[in-house]
């Protein structure tokens, strides 16, 4: 079966924004008491950011990092 049009795969705003500021997210362990957890390695260490879902742990990131979201950037 073809596809009715060939169309490149692209990603989603929030992809490439987590792509663009090297961020990388993880499922929290069963016994932590975060459900997320994202990650942004520095030179010195990692700023994490914490949450009960994925979005949370990325808005507490971002506001550590003091970085726009994805949805906020012009």
């Amino acid at each position: 079966m073809t596809e009715l049009f060939d169309l490149p795969e692209t990603k989603s705003p929030r992809l490439q924004w987590l792509e663009k500021h090297k961020i990388a997210t993880l499922r929290g362990k069963p016994d932590s008491w975060a459900a997320w957890v994202i990650a942004k390695p520095t030179k010195v260490d990692q700023i994490i950011g914490y949450g009960e879902s994925e979005d949370e742990a990325v808005v507490s990131l971002a506001v550590k990092l003091g970085i726009r979201l994805w949805n906020e950037e012009i």
